[in-house]
């Protein structure tokens, strides 16, 4: 099918701008962490199209075999694409009985049949509930790797939004108040304007609800828009001391920020202030406005190094587009400083060392952080240099050996929090029947699990952290289960 006459979607100019992204803290109205902070943020000039990009526009790139042609992609998209072999968006029906490309029991699995209602040389739409006729006219639902590929392909001055870009035509030179109106979803007339709390429960089309003030259409709702921008905290924010992993975890380098809300948004992820994020291979109520501009604004993007369980240290950023501005952040996640080598060492030099620690601490080490004095079991305080490691855990194992003295082995459970490299939760394996060990650092919990298996630490290093001098576990521990826990309130 060759779809609608394609939407008329000019580019329409937004004139240099100062923007203020993060929600006030005396605003009236709950939001998460991620919301507050505050970034004030020059916007140079640009142009953005009036319209998200309809699904008649993308099929223009899906004919062109934009799936197909690799330099249009990222790495990481390019990797994405041919690992589910996508041929066109996940919500389109096609009758040449494309697989999922997902793992597992859906491998094998096509809704691309006519036995799903499609019919030969149509594509059709993969609702909510049901199978209907192409609507054309709607957002186009895409995840971040099509999106940029989408650009691509029409332009190589064409990209997605930053989020101060986003801001700027929504809000133009609209600073954030206490005032409850400035929030969306505080209007009286909010349904007249964007298709948010589930008004319709489906997108609608892109020229639907009245254009802004500025010239264009669905500023909010409808579908998230994309970001080039890596998800990331506002500075002056501070974590949620009752949810800390809310936003923490995803502070990584591997989510994107997603802005507007969705048809099917409500309360606060309809509000004007929420701040959503999404791996960058999600594609569902998704959509993204094209922007082209002569002076480049910056992308943030987070220049961290995040270790990926079992696949080590991953530098996310030249897997994605290459930009001429990049603003490089730090994550604010502490728990991300703590996968160092060095961190790493401290920690299994505290935990299997047989000689004095140095005088710089695990604890210590951490960037912004301070600790009490270390007190053993015993109570005799432990110096700085945290001297005597293995008259500490001779404490440790009479405290636990005396606790369970009077009870049966059997009867006991263990809950070891902080567990660091595992040595503690050994112990207390040594007494106690059952041991759950939680850590925030997803490295220490990888290198206790092999130390539980009587696995690893073999040669001279593990992942450039030195063993020398260290007393490792000859046995196994198979009454230990290790999790990574980011918090405890």
């Amino acid at each position: 099918m060759k779809g609608g006459a394609p939407i008329n979607n000019k580019f329409v100019a937004v004139g240099e701008s100062n923007v203020s992204i993060g929600k006030p803290e005396e605003f009236p109205s709950f939001a998460w962490d991620n919301s507050y902070g505050h970034l004030d943020v020059t916007v140079p000039a640009f142009e953005a199209q009036q319209y998200l990009t309809t699904n008649r526009e993308f099929l223009d790139f899906v004919k062109d075999s934009g799936y197909n042609n690799r330099r249009y992609w990222s790495d990481e998209g390019w990797k994405w694409r041919c690992s589910r072999k996508a041929c066109h968006p996940t919500f389109w029906i096609c009758t040449k009985g494309c697989k999922s490309g997902c793992e597992g029991d859906l491998e094998c699995y096509s809704h691309c049949s006519q036995a799903a209602g499609a019919v030969e040389g149509l594509f059709r739409y993969r609702a909510m509930f049901d199978v209907i006729a192409m609507p054309w006219d709607w957002p186009a639902e895409t995840n971040y790797h099509e999106a940029h590929a989408y650009c691509a392909w029409l332009g190589s001055d064409c990209r997605l939004m930053t989020e101060a870009e986003f801001i700027a035509i929504r809000d133009a030179e609209r600073v954030p108040t206490t005032e409850t109106e400035f929030d969306v979803i505080f209007r009286r007339n909010v349904a007249e304007q964007f298709n948010l709390n589930i008004a319709y429960s489906s997108s609608t089309p892109v020229d639907f609800y009245p254009k802004s003030s500025s010239g264009f259409h669905d500023t909010m709702g409808n579908v998230w828009q994309w970001t080039e921008d890596h998800f990331n905290g506002l500075p002056g924010a501070k974590f949620d001391y009752l949810y800390h992993d809310f936003s923490a975890p995803y502070y990584d380098g591997w989510h994107n920020s997603i802005l507007g809300g969705s048809w099917i948004s409500t309360g606060d992820s309809a509000s004007s202030f929420y701040r959503g994020w999404f791996r960058r291979h999600f594609f569902q109520h998704m959509g993204f406005r094209v922007v082209r501009s002569a002076n480049k604004p910056p992308v943030r993007l987070l220049s961290t190094q995040v270790y990926q369980p079992q696949k080590g240290f991953i530098d996310t950023e030249h897997q994605l587009p290459s930009f001429p501005n990049v603003l490089k952040v730090k994550s604010p996640t502490p728990e991300f400083a703590l996968e160092s080598d060095e961190n790493i060492r401290l920690q299994l030099q505290w935990d299997f060392g047989h000689n004095t620690l140095p005088k710089k601490t695990l604890i210590d080490a951490i960037n912004g952080y301070q600790t009490e004095q270390i007190t053993s079991p015993t109570g005799k305080p432990k110096d700085g240099n945290l001297t005597a490691v293995t008259s500490f855990w001779a404490d440790v194992s009479g405290v636990l050996a005396n606790a369970t003295s009077h009870i049966q082995r059997c009867e006991h459970r263990a809950l070891v929090i902080g567990s660091g490299t595992g040595r503690m939760a050994m112990q207390a394996a040594k007494h106690y029947s059952n041991v759950l060990g939680i850590h925030p650092v997803s490295r220490s919990v990888e290198i206790s699990e092999l130390l539980q298996q009587g696995k690893m630490l073999t040669g001279p290093a593990v992942d450039n952290v030195p063993l020398d001098g260290l007393v490792l576990p000859q046995k196994q521990f198979p009454s230990i289960l290790f999790k990574q826990f980011l918090w405890v309130p």
